[in-house]
């Protein structure tokens, strides 16, 4: 009996140890190393992110990885940071502390102790430099102004990332199965809204929108490519800025002849833009828009990176899809669409790729209220395939259309 227990009494202590060390070993970032305790360490983690960027962007970048820009109390830490900072080529690398009024301040706001400056530093040149960054080849600081830099994320103990909720730390996850992070930011995909497997984001804190954009390579007429694009829950892309359109021209290079699709289209001579966005700024090339064969009315990308073009209506092209907030969240519950039709497919009846939810879809001919006219459409195509009256897209105009007008009478949600 005495034996019994005291191999339930092990076999619960190794349970623990193991389960404890598996903690242990969790760290917040593939990249993170942990500087132990044992020595002499605090325990926390810290890797360097190879994303260049300025320091507000990156202070922004270590917060949505769960850390900040890394803080240095002592000489022993700062060692142990600056090994990060050297470990390879690059560009310095920014740390949490910044000039506010006057005085130098960590961004956790912890004490501002230890400094560990180069000889002359910090000298603020031009009154830019306000940022903390480490001097180039040596363990010691220097102010920084506003220019691209690598950065140092620090994690405290205990800080792990597990954003699915299935009980296995992300970086175990993502060292497993690499393909979990197509986009290569060290988050799980799953738990963000990215649309489409090959999509980039125009990053918010690298001065962008937060859209996502995707090339496709298929060659398909323009119109193929916007009902594409909408059946992908996006649009044909549209482009406001210079910013945008360098970003987008370098989504749409495919090392040939770079010509895609673009959301811009010509009625009379105004050109318009698919999602009704002010059409303000262009980027031709030149002699641009020609329309050279008396019909050219649709934009696409050119052999230039970064310039454009008028197409005619046959010319067949890949193309380029944008998704805004609004499209990767439309009910706005803050889990990605996507994600939820994959997990219920029901909730896109109609294929298109949105939430039927956040659309008329019993609206067939698009007037903004579901009444006879739509009904008169289904039973006029009763039995048909390709027809707009085939809402639940199952190839036959039918009952389960029938029954969808019915549920959905009168005038369509805002």
């Amino acid at each position: 009996m005495h034996d019994r227990r005291l191999i339930a009494l092990l076999s619960s202590l190794i349970t623990l140890v193991l389960t404890a060390t598996i903690s242990a070993q969790c760290p917040p970032h593939p990249a993170a190393i942990q500087w132990h305790a044992k020595s002499g360490g605090n325990g926390h983690y810290y890797a360097r992110i190879d994303e260049p960027m300025e320091w507000e962007a990156a202070q922004a970048r270590a917060v949505q990885l769960g850390g900040y820009l890394a803080t240095i109390g002592s000489q022993a830490e700062n060692d142990f940071v600056m090994q990060l900072c050297l470990a390879s080529p690059g560009p310095l690398s920014w740390l949490g502390g910044r000039l506010v009024a006057g005085n130098w301040r960590w961004v956790t706001g912890e004490p501002w102790d230890y400094t560990n400056w180069a000889p002359g530093e910090p000298n603020n040149t031009n009154g830019v430099e306000q940022y903390l960054i480490h001097w180039p080849g040596s363990t010691q600081w220097n102010d920084g102004g506003r220019y691209q830099g690598t950065f140092i994320v620090e994690w405290s103990t205990g800080i792990e990332r597990d954003c699915d909720g299935n009980g296995i730390c992300d970086t175990i996850e993502l060292a497993a199965d690499p393909a979990l992070d197509l986009n290569g930011d060290g988050l799980l995909d799953v738990c963000q809204c990215i649309p489409f497997a090959t999509a980039q984001e125009w990053r918010k804190e690298s001065g962008g929108n937060g859209h996502f954009y995707a090339r496709f390579d298929i060659g398909v007429l323009w119109t193929e490519a916007r009902d594409h694009a909408l059946q992908l829950g996006g649009h044909l892309a549209t482009i406001t800025s210079a910013a945008e359109n360098a970003f987008v021209a370098s989504v749409a290079a495919d090392g040939f002849l770079n010509v895609k699709h673009l959301g811009g289209y010509r009625e009379g001579s105004t050109w318009r833009w698919v999602t009704g966005e002010p059409w303000q700024y262009t980027s031709w090339y030149p002699g641009e828009p020609n329309n050279g064969n008396g019909n050219e009315i649709y934009l696409a990308t050119w052999v230039i990176p970064g310039t454009w073009n008028d197409i005619y209506p046959e010319y067949a092209a890949g193309f380029v899809v944008e998704w805004n907030e609004e499209q990767l969240d439309c009910n706005a519950n803050g889990s990605c669409d996507s994600a939820e039709i994959a997990g219920n497919p029901g909730l896109d009846i109609n294929l298109d790729g949105t939430i039927d939810s956040c659309q008329c879809i019993a609206d067939v001919i698009a007037d903004g209220v579901v009444n006879g006219v739509d009904l008169a459409s289904v039973i006029n195509d009763w039995g048909m395939a390709d027809s707009p009256a085939d809402i639940d897209r199952n190839g036959t105009v039918g009952g389960s259309d029938l029954a969808i007008i019915l549920s959905a009478w009168g005038p369509c949600a805002p």
